[in-house]
């Protein structure tokens, strides 16, 4: 499964994502919109290939702290959540720095 380069799930009802997930190292795409997540495993920024995560029509109230890892993150998708203004700033810092502005 290090191998895969692009994962899509949405739409599955799916409540939580494995810690496991952070194995998956050669990702690039992971689509996990749709679904019933309330958080993420900090695991997720051991993506460091990723270049696109949608996270769209999910509950989720927060992000894990370990997405500023995601260097090569250029997309991310987030609408329709359930994070407040505070933690939308946040995660917009937090992709800032990844790219230096």
């Amino acid at each position: 499964m290090k191998k895969i380069k692009v994962l899509e799930i949405g739409g599955n009802r799916l409540r939580k994502i494995p810690k496991e997930i952070g194995k998956m190292v050669q990702l690039k795409h992971l689509e996990l919109k749709a679904n019933g997540l309330t958080t993420l495993p900090e695991s997720i920024g051991n993506l460091i290939n990723l270049e696109s995560l949608d996270l769209d029509f999910n509950p989720l109230k927060t992000l894990p702290k370990s997405l500023k890892k995601l260097i090569n993150l250029k997309t991310l998708y987030f609408s329709h959540n359930k994070m407040s203004d505070e933690e939308i700033n946040e995660i917009k810092k937090l992709l800032r720095q990844n790219r230096g502005y």
